[in-house]
């Protein structure tokens, strides 16, 4: 039984695939970071380019 348990510990520390898994959500929380922030600063720009294109099909489109 003691060997067991033993066994058990030592297959734990070296097993390294719930530490990649980790690293993996770390990288993507990183990346998901970058991209909030990335469109935070263009928001008003494409906010703006949003509206003018809405004004001039809606110019456009009267009769």
């Amino acid at each position: 039984m003691r060997s067991t348990l033993t066994d058990r510990i030592r297959r734990f520390a070296r097993d390294e695939e719930g530490a990649t898994a980790i690293e993996y959500a770390i990288i993507a929380a990183i990346l998901a970071i970058a991209v909030i922030g990335a469109l935070n600063s263009i928001r008003d720009e494409l906010n703006d380019t949003f509206i003018a294109v809405g004004d001039e099909l809606a110019a456009n489109n009267t009769p």
